[in-house]
């Protein structure tokens, strides 16, 4: 857990930070009470709020950043703080570059696949469309996961399914949001946007395969130079 609150505190002093740079004009925050309002109509009117993004501009980029960085935030919350008798063991418990990878990691591969492979199907999301409503989907998680990790400490083992229900239904209402976007943000089908979400998936897995093969034969390379420059000089 120390090394958890270690890197919260590191984020937390950066937040702060940026805030005074906020406040002092050094840096601007381009919020608009458009993009705020258009995030919390995802909840009611998810297509009207996506078709209000792509076409009308309302959504803010730094606003998708925030909530990508809450994702990450929460996430380590969740690993420290969750009640011990749902959280995972302390040996079992994810790393901070894990937590990293699976969060604003893996929206950040999700886009850039989501992109890629969207040009192939004559899509006509930008990437930064698809950034923006993948970050904009994440609502209805930022605000279910934090609950889940409170009732940790006042549920019983006989309500763990409670615990079980609740996280399902944040990341099944994630998804569907992100489905949603990706229809409106291509501008495809149901089915064609199946296939662009399948395809994309699999692209992830390519590109996961492709980089731990990579990283794989540099240590090999590294480790065959470092035992030739032994044998050399030694």
């Amino acid at each position: 857990m120390g090394d958890y609150m270690e890197y919260l505190k590191k984020i937390f002093k950066f937040f702060i930070y940026k805030c005074s740079q906020i406040k002092s004009g050094e840096a601007k925050l381009s919020i608009s009470k458009d993009s705020v309002y258009t995030l919390f109509r995802l909840i009611t009117h998810p297509l009207d709020a996506f078709n209000d993004i792509k076409y009308e501009g309302k959504a803010s980029l730094a606003l998708a950043n925030i909530m990508v960085a809450l994702f990450l935030f929460e996430r380590l919350i969740g690993e420290a703080c969750t009640a011990y008798l749902f959280g995972a063991p302390e040996a079992e418990r994810m790393g901070f570059w894990m937590i990293l990878a699976t969060t604003a990691g893996l929206v950040l591969i999700w886009s850039i696949c989501n992109w890629a492979v969207s040009t192939l199907f004559d899509g006509e999301g930008a990437f930064k469309e698809i950034w923006i409503m993948t970050a904009y989907s994440l609502l209805p998680y930022l605000f279910l996961y934090p609950i889940s990790v409170a009732l940790s400490y006042v549920a019983s083992s006989d309500e763990a399914v409670m615990l079980s229900v609740l996280s399902v239904i944040a990341v099944g209402w994630t998804l569907i949001l992100a489905f949603l976007g990706m229809i409106v943000c291509q501008q495809f089908t149901v089915s064609k946007t199946v296939i662009l979400a399948v395809v994309t998936a699999l692209a992830i897995f390519a590109l996961l395969f492709l980089g731990l093969l990579f990283f794989s034969i540099s240590q090999q390379i590294v480790s065959f130079i470092r035992n030739l420059s032994m044998e050399i000089f030694l």
